[in-house]
Protein backbone atom coordinates (compact mmCIF):
# COMPACT_ATOMS: atom_id res chain seq x y z
CA UNK A 1 0.00 0.00 0.00
CA UNK A 2 2.96 2.35 0.52
CA UNK A 3 4.01 2.13 -3.12
CA UNK A 4 0.51 2.66 -4.55
CA UNK A 5 0.96 6.46 -4.78
CA UNK A 6 4.12 5.96 -6.87
CA UNK A 7 2.36 3.47 -9.14
CA UNK A 8 -0.58 5.85 -9.57
CA UNK A 9 1.78 8.69 -10.40
CA UNK A 10 3.67 6.57 -12.94
CA UNK A 11 0.47 5.48 -14.66
CA UNK A 12 -0.34 9.12 -15.36
CA UNK A 13 3.20 10.35 -16.08
CA UNK A 14 4.75 10.43 -19.53
CA UNK A 15 8.00 12.13 -18.49
CA UNK A 16 9.09 9.28 -16.20
CA UNK A 17 8.70 6.51 -18.77
CA UNK A 18 11.70 4.19 -18.99
CA UNK A 19 13.01 4.86 -15.50
CA UNK A 20 13.72 2.18 -12.92
CA UNK A 21 12.30 2.96 -9.49
CA UNK A 22 13.25 1.33 -6.21
CA UNK A 23 10.72 1.47 -3.41
CA UNK A 24 11.00 0.06 0.09
CA UNK A 25 11.15 0.94 3.76
CA UNK A 26 9.29 4.17 3.09
CA UNK A 27 11.85 5.37 0.51
CA UNK A 28 11.55 6.00 -3.20
CA UNK A 29 14.66 6.08 -5.39
CA UNK A 30 15.52 6.03 -9.05
CA UNK A 31 18.28 3.81 -10.44
CA UNK A 32 20.26 5.50 -13.18
CA UNK A 33 21.44 3.62 -16.21
CA UNK A 34 24.98 3.19 -17.42
CA UNK A 35 26.04 0.70 -20.03
CA UNK A 36 29.37 -0.60 -21.22
CA UNK A 37 30.39 -1.41 -24.79
CA UNK A 38 29.01 -4.92 -24.43
CA UNK A 39 29.92 -7.99 -26.42
CA UNK A 40 28.77 -8.44 -29.99
CA UNK A 41 27.60 -11.98 -30.76
CA UNK A 42 25.92 -11.05 -34.06
CA UNK A 43 28.42 -13.08 -36.12
CA UNK A 44 27.20 -16.30 -34.48
CA UNK A 45 24.33 -18.30 -35.98
CA UNK A 46 23.07 -18.99 -32.46
CA UNK A 47 24.17 -17.90 -29.04
CA UNK A 48 24.81 -20.63 -26.48
CA UNK A 49 25.17 -20.47 -22.73
CA UNK A 50 28.84 -21.35 -23.16
CA UNK A 51 29.31 -18.24 -25.35
CA UNK A 52 27.90 -16.11 -22.54
CA UNK A 53 29.97 -17.96 -19.95
CA UNK A 54 33.17 -17.30 -21.91
CA UNK A 55 32.46 -13.57 -22.16
CA UNK A 56 30.62 -12.88 -18.89
CA UNK A 57 33.49 -10.84 -17.42
CA UNK A 58 33.47 -8.63 -20.50
CA UNK A 59 29.65 -8.34 -20.42
CA UNK A 60 29.74 -7.28 -16.75
CA UNK A 61 32.74 -4.96 -16.85
CA UNK A 62 32.27 -1.46 -15.54
CA UNK A 63 34.62 0.44 -17.82
CA UNK A 64 33.97 2.65 -20.81
CA UNK A 65 30.49 3.44 -19.48
CA UNK A 66 27.88 5.53 -21.27
CA UNK A 67 25.21 7.23 -19.16
CA UNK A 68 21.63 6.82 -20.36
CA UNK A 69 18.75 8.94 -19.12
CA UNK A 70 16.41 5.93 -19.13
CA UNK A 71 15.95 2.39 -20.45
CA UNK A 72 14.30 3.64 -23.63
CA UNK A 73 17.45 5.50 -24.60
CA UNK A 74 19.47 2.29 -24.16
CA UNK A 75 17.22 0.40 -26.56
CA UNK A 76 17.22 3.25 -29.08
CA UNK A 77 21.04 3.13 -29.10
CA UNK A 78 21.06 -0.51 -30.22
Amino acid sequence: EKIVPLVEYLINSVETSGNIFIAGAGKFKVAKMFENDGVNFSSLDSIKGSDISEKIDEILRETNLTKRKDASESFEAL
